[in-house]
């Protein structure tokens, strides 16, 4: 009885990863509110979990006295519900794994994902269609060109889609991976890029032997430089579109600011209270959102929420994924989103994720 509870469970949220369907309006979705609901009634926690309950414990005590704070310096804001969407996201983030069956929700992840792909694609040449051109999405305003129709538009939805393309390929679903992938592109997000880059090195590893791997890419390299090169002198915004790095400076330093000025965090303060008149309204990392919000003492209590649990090869399907959503953090407070947090819980700390995958797909 319980197994088969999990297992409908596990589909649901496998679907509502791929679809995030969100309560009154983006961001706050469903998918936190069933999660830390279901564990609660229906849940346990493993042995393992002690070090994690204490973090966790500690840092809901942190976050409610960085909140005082902030209130009492004035920011405006701090909202309950920006607080408790914070302390269930990450609650999935630490978490999640222990009532989760693996094979349910990657099926039912992969469908929702593979569906969701294939309206995009639809949608995408009906608005070409109607319109009678195809949307530049190199520029700021063409990659929005689904919003409003697609949940999560274009930086959710592409993580999500890319990650996604990537289990396709372990799974050794080829031509789904690639779909995926070139779907994921049409939100010209840089996350989505740096997964095509990986899928392709993988699909060609996969090819070749390492010693043959090695002087293809090193061609492959050299022969793109001027390429990129003679984009950059003809196009000069769709590559700063790919790296923005003037904007992450500024938007970096601003944050390193504030830390210096407030060590122990402001709160739940919107990134638009802060900014200095640059047009984001994000954070744009995970971990200086974090730094900011909660101090550095808050920091550690959430690296220790996010260290594996399961053990690992160095180099495996399972150390790659997750040293990719890592290293992407750094750019994108996207860790901080519900679908990733439960996605990066049981890649984390599930030895089964890619048990199945292993056996389909590997170096010929």
């Amino acid at each position: 009885m319980e197994s088969n509870r999990h297992k409908l469970y596990s589909s649901i949220v496998g679907i509502l990863v791929a679809i995030p369907v969100f309560i009154i309006q983006e961001p706050y979705y469903i998918l936190p509110f069933l999660g830390v609901g279901y564990h609660l009634f229906f849940g346990n926690f493993s042995s393992t979990d002690k070090t994690r309950l204490l973090a966790f414990a500690l840092l809901v005590v942190l976050v409610l006295l960085s909140n005082i704070f902030g209130m009492f310096k004035g920011y405006l804001s701090i909202s309950i519900s920006s607080i408790l969407y914070f302390l269930m996201t990450v609650f999935l983030l630490a978490f999640a794994h222990n009532v989760i069956h693996i094979e349910s929700f990657l099926k039912w992840f992969l469908i929702a994902s593979k569906s969701v792909a294939l309206y995009v694609v639809f949608l995408f040449f009906t608005e070409a269609l109607s319109n009678g051109y195809f949307h530049n999405v190199t520029t700021s305003e063409g990659r929005m060109w689904a919003a409003g129709y697609v949940l999560g538009w274009p930086n959710g939805f592409a993580i999500v889609t890319s990650i996604a393309a990537y289990l396709c390929l372990v799974r050794n679903q080829k031509i789904w991976s690639l779909f995926l992938i070139i779907v994921a592109m049409t939100t010209f997000s840089r996350m989505a890029m740096i997964f095509l880059v990986v899928i392709v090195f993988l699909q060609a590893y996969s090819m070749f032997r390492l010693k043959l791997l090695i002087p293809v890419f090193i061609g492959l390299i050299l022969y793109l430089v001027p390429f990129l090169y003679e984009i950059y002198i003809e196009n000069e915004q769709t590559l700063y579109r790919i790296t923005k790095y003037s904007d992450r400076q500024i938007i970096y330093n601003n944050l390193l600011e504030i830390f210096s000025q407030n060590p122990f965090g402001i709160g739940n303060v919107g990134y638009g209270e802060i900014s200095l008149g640059d047009i984001y309204e994000s954070y744009h990392s995970t971990w200086l959102k974090v730094l900011i919000r909660y101090g550095f003492f808050g920091l550690i209590l959430f690296f220790i929420l996010v260290i594996p649990s399961a053990r690992m090869k160095i180099f495996s399907f399972r150390s790659t994924l997750l040293a990719i959503l890592l290293i992407l953090g750094i750019p994108q407070d996207f860790l901080l989103l519900p679908s990733i947090a439960l996605l990066y819980s049981l890649i984390a700390n599930n030895e089964d994720f890619f048990n199945e995958s292993r056996q389909n797909f590997r170096p010929t």
